[in-house]
């Protein structure tokens, strides 16, 4: 109604109730970033704006990941998986996945890392 308590057409009522439930994933609040690489292993530690869980999807391949997904099931704003049995001297593809508690799923985008060579021997010299 307007200040001359002319009122309009009324509209049909809109009941909702809140879940109280997140309907978007947890955001990014750090990109993924490779740590401690070494021939046969590195850590992949990322950072959500709010508790998730941790999934990392890698293969040699871009988009071409391996089946299985090292995951942690705890939910943390903080992400680390370690990657163990990797390649010496091999370049690897990656995606970070986080799922929140109310079942939102999040992916970063595409990254890469390579592990190191590895190590070489030389034939013995004598001086």
């Amino acid at each position: 109604c307007d200040a001359a308590e002319s009122c309009g057409e009324f509209t049909s009522v809109v009941s909702m109730l809140p879940t109280g439930k997140f309907t978007e994933a947890a955001s990014l609040s750090a990109d993924p970033e490779v740590v401690n690489i070494t021939t046969k292993r590195a850590t992949i530690q990322w950072s959500t704006d709010r508790n998730s869980d941790s999934k990392i999807a890698y293969g040699k391949g871009s988009d071409n990941y391996f089946d299985s997904e090292p995951s942690n099931s705890d939910q943390v704003t903080d992400h680390e998986i370690a990657l163990t049995d990797l390649s010496p001297g091999t370049k690897y593809y990656f995606t970070a996945k986080w799922t929140d508690e109310d079942g939102n799923t999040g992916q970063s985008d595409e990254f890469t890392f390579s592990t190191l060579p590895a190590p070489t021997i030389e034939d013995p010299k004598v001086k």
